[in-house]
């Protein structure tokens, strides 16, 4: 075998070797192996008290007060109703749902069965009195 011919099969393998070994190299774990307790998400209790999308403590997602003041797209109906998903912390009943809307005015627009919410309409002014709600 030539020396021309040695050359040109190491060509192709160095082009080989250079496109994987990035790939390969990703792919080595750094560390020990993840333990079995390691394997789910760790929850975090009251997560929703140290949120960055209620940076300013009001316990409303800051982005309403952004969408209520949007000059370009129409967050407030005619009323001056703006939509909202309200959270609980366990599964609404209807008597939730039954006082949240005496008690504030909150418009039932759908329930939802897997998460702990309920979403509808309120007039932008009564978020807080709905925060205040038991």
């Amino acid at each position: 075998m030539s020396r021309t011919t040695s050359r040109r099969g190491l060509v192709p393998l160095s082009i080989a070797i250079l496109m994987l070994a990035p790939a390969l190299t990703a792919a080595t774990p750094l560390g020990p192996p993840p333990s079995s307790e390691d394997q789910g998400l760790e929850l975090v209790e009251n997560w929703w008290e140290s949120t960055i999308m209620d940076l300013d403590g009001d316990r409303i997602h800051d982005a309403i007060w952004i969408a209520a003041e949007n000059n370009h797209h129409q967050y407030l109906d005619e009323d001056g109703r703006i939509s909202v998903i309200v959270d609980f912390d366990s599964t609404p009943t209807p008597e939730d749902q039954a006082m949240i809307e005496a008690e504030v005015g909150f418009e039932t627009q759908f329930r939802y069965w897997l998460i702990d919410s309920i979403a509808g309409t309120i007039e932008l002014e009564r978020l807080h009195d709905l925060d205040q709600t038991p």
